[in-house]
């Protein structure tokens, strides 16, 4: 009992360790899985970062197509009236607002996009329609560096559009209708409605090309991002060439084209941290709590903040989580077989194969050491020796199968009397020793009542009888010392069966 108690331990340790030792390869790749997505989040950034770069190229170059475009318009003859006149016929005009292509429609084929100007001087920014023509041009080409990414150019979602400081018109690539839109940024650098920080209007003025703060549009009433880059004609600043980043426009930037499923539980937004405002690119389909989630600054004043659903992190990590179960599971189920069979490899050696009692070796010094202790705690130990009574005469008479038998009978009678904390021992032929804890004398007369009383249902011939001497085990009793003197008893009731048998006769 002690020793299967062992076992179990043993088992239960070792079957520990297999988690642990499993596990612990678990957690060292999903660390480095999760340390690796960070670092992928950070090349989203970078990847967004560049086409921001991208566009500032495009950007620029489109103002380089106008200031030689102004340049040209400078040095060259003025426009013949007959000329000016076909531009200035096919202008527009609702209230105070006069252009190209007013109400979202191409009424004229002058350009693709809408003008709008508050200046009624006609004359003066007239010429300026084939300039815009030249913008149209450069806008449609789409430059882009040697080398890039065609699926990072962003189409579809632009604003392109440029802004006159000097005769205030304002022209769009694509068709506004005025009636829902009047441009009124015209102050753009004393009114600062684009939200320009000190710096950067240095900059800008410098020929630099600048990032707005994030600030509101006044037609689409969302949080956009604007790119300028300025205008020079003769020295003097003319106007700027802008491009507007709003929600699509950075989604598209943004968008993880080798991972499209991530995407889906991707959390991404850009936030000012001098206006407040924040334009959300991405919102995870479905939100447990953030595994994964990464930080990074794109301007002094912008920071762009990445989170990735742990349903995310479920969904990926499978590949890990299915060896190791698998992996877990095999080990477990071969150190369960190993000490199941050692447990029964065990209880073999100190089984008897005939009766299915223990035999011998289970006298061991582990139990006489397990007894002692019982008896030290004042917990009872008795050994009954039981001996078949006249089994040379059944041998004899009926032949050792049926002797064999017999023993059997006694065997599984004794079995079935007995607890579990009990132990029935055949030493040798017919010769059985009992231990029994915890037992007081009528306890014992009452157990040899049940044996005899299974006997007689098992039994039909009537063959087996037997006789039995009880000892209960001392302080520092040996098993040898306890078996010995409950043989003894067993002796003298053997004898006196003897003698009652013989004055019966």
């Amino acid at each position: 009992m002690a020793r299967q108690s062992k076992y179990k331990l043993n088992q239960f340790l070792i079957s520990c360790g297999v988690v642990v030792l499993t596990s612990s390869f678990l957690i060292h790749f999903l660390v480095q899985e999760h340390d690796a997505m960070k670092k992928y989040l950070s090349y989203i950034v970078e990847n967004g970062a560049t086409s921001i770069l991208y566009e500032k190229f495009i950007n620029q170059n489109q103002s380089m197509a106008l200031m030689h475009a102004f340049s040209e318009q400078r040095v060259n003859p003025p426009l013949s009236p007959a000329r000016l006149h076909q531009l200035t016929a096919q202008i527009e005009r609702t209230g105070n607002v006069l252009g190209i292509n007013l109400h979202g429609k191409p009424a004229s084929t002058l350009l693709h996009g809408s003008l709008q100007t508050r200046n009624q001087n006609t004359d003066a920014w007239g010429p300026d329609i084939l300039i815009m023509q030249k913008y149209d041009a450069e806008v449609t080409e789409q430059r882009h560096p040697y080398g890039l990414d065609p699926r990072r150019i962003i189409t579809g979602h632009k604003k392109n559009y440029y802004i006159d400081f000097i005769y205030n018109y304002v022209y769009f690539y694509h068709l506004l209708d005025v009636d829902n839109f009047r441009f009124s940024a015209w102050r753009l650098l004393e009114d600062n409605p684009f939200q320009i920080s000190p710096a950067a209007r240095k900059a800008l003025v410098s020929s630099d090309t600048v990032t707005t703060n994030i600030y509101i549009d006044h037609n689409t009433h969302s949080p956009v991002i604007s790119l300028l880059t300025p205008v020079f004609t003769g020295g003097v600043l003319r106007g700027v060439v802008a491009i507007d980043f709003n929600r699509a426009t950075l989604n598209q930037m943004f968008y993880t084209q080798d991972r499209p499923r991530l995407w889906h539980y991707l959390g991404l937004s850009i936030t000012d941290n001098t206006n407040q405002l924040t334009i959300e690119v991405q919102r995870p389909q479905r939100h447990l709590f953030s595994y994964a989630s990464y930080r990074q600054a794109l301007s002094p004043d912008i920071n762009v903040a990445l989170n990735i659903d742990f349903t995310y992190f479920i969904l990926s990590s499978y590949p890990l989580f299915l060896p190791y179960i698998f992996a877990t599971l095999l080990l477990l189920y071969l150190v369960r077989n190993h000490f199941r069979r050692h447990i029964r490899l065990s209880k073999e050696n100190i089984t008897d194969s005939m009766t299915g009692l223990y035999n011998r070796k289970i006298l061991s010094r582990e139990l006489e050491n397990h007894l002692q202790q019982l008896v030290r705690r004042r917990i009872g130990v008795t050994f009954v020796a039981l001996d078949l009574d006249g089994l040379k005469h059944i041998n004899d008479t009926r032949g050792h199968k049926a002797g064999d038998q017999a023993i059997v009978l006694l065997a599984r009678a004794i079995h079935a009397s007995l607890r579990k904390s009990d132990y029935g021992v055949r030493l040798g032929g017919d010769e059985f020793c009992l231990i029994l804890v915890n037992y007081g004398d009528s306890n014992i007369a009452a157990l040899l009542a049940r044996i005899r009383s299974t006997l007689q249902q098992t039994d039909s011939r009537g063959l087996v009888r037997f006789s039995a001497g009880s000892y209960h085990m001392q302080d520092n009793d040996t098993l040898d010392h306890a078996c010995h003197a409950a043989d003894l008893r067993l002796y003298t009731d053997k004898q006196a069966r003897k003698q009652q048998a013989a004055q019966r006769s």
